[in-house]
């Protein structure tokens, strides 16, 4: 009758703890991708009426990334080949100057570089690992046959800097959105590097809209199956001890008779 109860007790037991268990294990974990990548081109600046000046790149993207190690390198679209030497981010974490969003702005004319006026040629944005985030051209498209881009065909962004474009005016991403996909190239604007393009507005990233999904946790998995294997193991073993009371105490039993027979007595206080 006890072991008869007992079953039923672990039986019940082990499925509500079962239960718990898979309803932590599947239960829908919210989950929202992070914009790939976090930085991307926003602004450029390469030709205008006369001598070229403050010819500029301009990154955006989320605040408190640092982008040490990222770097920006030119290509000359008539051969293929990188011109200069690529620009390289020291330490620095990038400000929140608006949603979230922070601008870095790299003006070539100011450390002694330029940037070529096209026909075309393109611009690369690699990370810390030198893996290639964009490889935009501006003026036709191309294929690198060199550099961290070689063998990747450029991206053009469809708009240019005409030789008369006049000094103080920029190429722009305008639209609404967090990601570079979310924008689109406007020609020849006033230039508004270090801040918000012309007809642009940055989203700020959050879980609106996120999608709740069901993802195993692969911990819980472990705790699972060892939780199993406990519980069966202290059942198998309660199983064996209660199925086998009659005989063990009957056994104990002779064991005092034969004790009581050579004169000795068991430990007071027994219950036997």
């Amino acid at each position: 009758m006890l072991s008869k109860w007992f079953s039923r007790l672990y039986f019940f037991t082990l499925c509500l703890t079962l239960t718990c268990i898979l309803a932590h294990l599947f239960s829908p974990k919210v989950v929202q991708a992070s914009p790939l990548p976090p930085f991307f081109i926003n602004e450029i600046h390469y030709d205008n009426a006369g001598a070229d000046k403050n010819e500029f790149i301009e990154l955006v993207g989320i605040s408190g990334v640092n982008l040490n190690a990222w770097s920006l390198h030119l290509y000359n679209g008539s051969n293929g080949n990188v011109y200069g030497n690529p620009y390289t981010f020291s330490d620095l974490t990038v400000a929140d100057t608006n949603n979230g969003f922070g601008f870095v702005t790299v003006n070539f004319t100011n450390i002694g570089k330029s940037i070529q006026n096209g026909s075309p040629d393109g611009i690369v944005l690699a990370d810390e690992l030198n893996n290639v985030i964009q490889f935009l051209s501006y003026e036709g498209s191309f294929r690198a046959n060199s550099g961290i881009a070689a063998g990747l065909m450029s991206n053009n962004i469809g708009v240019f800097e005409p030789s008369n474009t006049p000094l103080g005016y920029s190429l722009q991403l305008t639209g609404q959105g967090n990601q570079y996909q979310d924008f689109t190239w406007a020609t020849s604007l006033q230039n508004t590097f270090g801040q918000l393009n012309v007809g642009q507005s940055l989203v700020p990233i959050s879980l609106a809209g996120a999608i709740p999904v069901s993802e195993p946790k692969s911990i819980s998995l472990v705790i699972l199956v060892a939780f199993g294997l406990l519980i069966f193991s202290s059942y198998k073993i309660l199983s064996l001890f209660l199925n086998k009371t009659p005989v063990t105490l009957q056994l104990l039993g002779r064991l005092v008779e034969e004790l009581q027979g050579v004169g000795l007595e068991p430990v007071k206080g027994s219950r036997l």
